[in-house]
């Protein structure tokens, strides 16, 4: 015979009394896990753009500041090109220098030319020429008036070089169908 142990206590009318509840969890501890999944979420997530930053922003910060760059190079370029060629049309020799030589410094910025004459051994013949004009004008032993028209003319040819090789740079990749 089988006698009943001690913490199961009979009923007089043969029912067991149901066994006792467990108090349910608290708020917090119901909380706990979706905190938890949140922060490892956007642990997640912060790692993953940390990552995506690290093997992408060096080469799109380059070529942004390569074309801004470029870009404002350019803009100055057009601006001292207009402000010369002002100074050419006025016939005015001094301005036309000192504007030249600040153009020397922008398109050699590396070793930029200190005097008219070497800035003239950088350039194609016709504008060689006409910046030794300008130069005999400023310094020569007898002064005399200086005539823009020359290196008006020159600069003409000095832009349509750039523009074809700032054009031939620009479609440096051959077109998919001929």
């Amino acid at each position: 015979m089988v006698l009943p142990s001690a913490e199961t206590v009979v009923e007089p009318d043969g029912v067991e009394p149901a066994p006792e509840l467990l108090p349910a969890p608290s708020a917090p501890t119901q909380q706990f896990w979706p905190i938890v999944s949140g922060v490892l979420a956007l642990g997640w997530a912060l790692t993953a753009l940390l990552w995506w930053r690290s093997a992408h922003p060096a080469a799109l910060r380059k070529k942004n500041q390569r074309a801004a760059k470029t870009q404002s190079l350019w803009g100055m370029n057009r601006r001292l090109l207009k402000s010369l060629r002002a100074a050419c049309a006025r016939d005015d020799a001094s301005e036309a220098q000192r504007i030249v030589m600040e153009w020397a410094q922008l398109r050699f910025p590396d070793d930029p030319p200190n005097t008219l004459g070497a800035f003239a051994e950088r350039l194609p013949d016709d504008a060689a020429e006409a910046l030794e004009d300008l130069e005999e004008c400023l310094y020569g032993r007898v002064p005399r008036q200086w005539n823009g028209a020359a290196l008006n003319a020159a600069l003409d040819g000095l832009e349509s070089v750039a523009n074809a090789a700032r054009k031939k740079d620009s479609d440096a990749l051959l077109p998919l169908y001929r």
